[in-house]
């Protein structure tokens, strides 16, 4: 099943086809392995081993997650899990802000304003970069890589495999609405639930989006005079070729639990 925000350019035609498509079915890819280390090393975080926590994020970072180098820079700035080392961490800043990572964009204009490092311009640079927009409603959706439908559906039912027992012995189920924003590199941040039938879901949701590889991002129509944007790119949406570019924006997806799709809390094959 599949929810999103609908385009600025869609004719009714394509509107409805987009609803449909919150029904049909989705995804499939292979389980990512940064995303999973990137997953582990915030459980680890979250509860408080943060030398493991460390190794997680050095794996996720080397394997080419993006927000795992934020969180190795937040290691080094803090001495979580390691020594602090303030040049590692604005290494690994600059490497997460140039992926649109907006903690990281946040973190060095602070460091470049107020830090050891001072520099105005680049102060200035990464806050103005951490204050764009993110938007609701643009012209071309974000795409899971592949852009199939049966792709998000396959990952989603791969990660989502065991049943919680609590929500099991309630005869629970139904769908978790998670809410998350994919930046401009196709990178996702500020995930969140929306909405749940069951708290035993929430985590397993959540872990699920976070650990998916970058996404294709979404383009905003920049009209007409798009093409003087330095960041200006042609994209052909349908029938049409707009002028646009990528953008933070924000998306919905839900993840289904039913209970006629596991059999003693695992999930059944081939479903």
């Amino acid at each position: 099943m599949f929810a999103c925000v609908f385009t600025v350019k869609t004719t009714s035609i394509i509107a409805v086809l987009l609803l449909v498509s919150m029904f049909l079915p989705i995804p499939a890819t292979a389980q990512n392995k940064a995303g999973e280390h990137y997953v582990q090393g915030l459980h680890a975080r979250q509860e408080g081993n943060m030398e493991r926590a460390f190794e997680y994020f050095s794996q996720s970072a080397q394997e080419g997650d993006a927000r795992a180098y934020d969180c190795l820079a937040e290691c080094y700035q803090k001495g979580l899990g390691v020594k602090t080392d303030e040049s590692k961490a604005i290494e690994y800043y600059e490497k997460a802000a140039e992926q649109g990572i907006r903690h990281a964009q946040k973190a060095l204009a602070e460091y470049y304003s107020e830090g050891t490092q001072k520099d105005q311009q680049k102060a200035a640079y990464w806050a103005g970069k951490a204050a764009q927009e993110t938007y609701d409603v643009i012209a071309i959706l974000p795409e899971f890589k592949g852009g199939d439908y049966a792709l998000i559906k396959r990952y989603v039912d791969n990660y989502c495999s065991v049943y919680p027992e609590e929500a099991l012995k309630e005869s629970a189920q139904g769908l978790v609405i998670v809410d998350f924003v994919v930046n401009e590199h196709g990178w996702i941040e500020d995930v969140k639930v929306d909405r749940s039938p069951h708290p035993s879901f929430n985590q397993i949701a959540l872990d699920c989006i976070m650990s998916m590889p970058a996404w294709e991002p979404g383009k905003k129509d920049l009209g007409k005079e798009g093409l003087k944007d330095p960041d200006a790119i042609i994209e052909k949406d349908g029938p049409w070729e707009i002028v646009c570019k990528k953008v933070r924006c924000r998306y919905r997806l839900p993840v289904t639990f039913r209970l006629l799709d596991f059999e003693n809390g695992i999930r059944k094959k081939n479903n």
